[in-house]
């Protein structure tokens, strides 16, 4: 793991749209998921990495709430943590969002 940490997003899943006629549109709720992880080595903490890990992705999500227009909406819940404990190695500390993303498109194939 490197010493700033890791952080994968996870696409998720666009759920069943909701359908208006003339013009035709769906909008879209879809949720994808921001994992960050740090590692937690022995007489440190670790806490400090992934707090900067989460101030950086909170940054990055209020700074561009409408992904450069492609979305209507952006929201996000509060981090879920917890320590993964592998044998023989340092624990890592992990942090789990939930990224709403809310959008219209005419054609789901051209989105």
């Amino acid at each position: 793991m490197p010493t700033g940490g890791l952080v994968i997003l996870r696409d998720g899943d666009p759920g069943e749209p909701d359908v208006t006629l003339n013009p035709r549109t769906e909008f879209y709720t879809h949720r994808a998921e921001v994992e960050a992880f740090a590692t937690r080595p022995v007489g440190d903490g670790g806490e400090a990495v992934l707090d900067a890990l989460l101030t950086e992705i909170g940054t990055a999500l209020a700074t561009n709430r409408s992904l450069g227009g492609l979305a209507e909406n952006l929201t996000w819940s509060a981090p879920e943590v917890s320590v993964l404990a592998i044998e023989g190695a340092a624990t890592i500390l992990t942090a789990r969002i939930i990224v709403t993303i809310e959008y219209l498109v005419s054609d789901p194939l051209s989105a």
